[in-house]
């Protein structure tokens, strides 16, 4: 249970205790479990709720708000990242 082909799904248990990982008695506990809440809830990416400013939160409604703006940017971003990564992994590699 839990797979398709080679693609191996988590069951409920195991995304449950993986939010519950982070330990609530520290500051950074408590901001990990928030972050992988969110990403877990809304579907977000890492660098997407990475993006996340303290505009898209409001507090008195329990909401976050992730606009597509901040979606697109977010990818945008990740996109540059990662093919200057590439880049200079491929710098590296090259014999002169």
């Amino acid at each position: 249970m839990g797979e398709s082909g080679n693609i191996r799904f988590l069951e409920p248990g195991e995304v449950q205790a993986i939010l519950e990982a982070p330990s609530l008695r520290s500051l950074t506990g408590l901001r990990n479990r928030c972050i992988m809440g969110i990403m877990y809830e809304a579907g977000l990416r890492i660098s997407e709720a990475l993006a996340l400013k303290p505009r898209d939160v409001s507090l008195e409604d329990k909401r976050v708000e992730v606009l597509e703006q901040t979606l697109e940017e977010a990818r945008a971003n990740a996109k540059w990242s990662w093919r200057r990564r590439m880049k200079k992994a491929g710098e590296g590699n090259e014999e002169g």
